[in-house]
């Protein structure tokens, strides 16, 4: 149980430890309106975390989850500065997944 808490939380740490810089990359400042949507994904998240929590086996979840969240930070890591639309949307997948698995 403590190691997949660590699994989720060092991730959380490690993105959002150097936010303003990935944000940066992607082409997007760090403002009102940035903070605002990067809020609502970890809301929206946390609400589809509870319903998975209760619709889906734990373990399923759990597995599934780390599935997308290892794509999307493979995403993240080798996709060019020039596609920073892509970079966006698997950075909102990755925010709203984390959220969700955290529950």
């Amino acid at each position: 149980n403590c190691l997949f808490f660590v699994c989720i939380v060092m991730p959380y740490f490690a993105i959002y430890t150097f936010l303003p810089s990935i944000l940066q990359k992607m082409g997007l400042s760090q403002g009102f309106g940035t903070e605002l949507l990067l809020n609502l994904l970890l809301i929206v998240g946390a609400l589809m975390g509870i319903w998975c929590t209760v619709k889906f086996s734990r373990r399923g979840f759990l597995i599934n989850s780390f599935v997308i969240l290892a794509v999307a930070l493979f995403l993240l890591a080798v996709l060019p500065g020039s596609m920073a639309w892509l970079m966006v949307l698997t950075f909102g997948v990755f925010t709203l997944v984390l959220s969700a698995v955290s529950n």
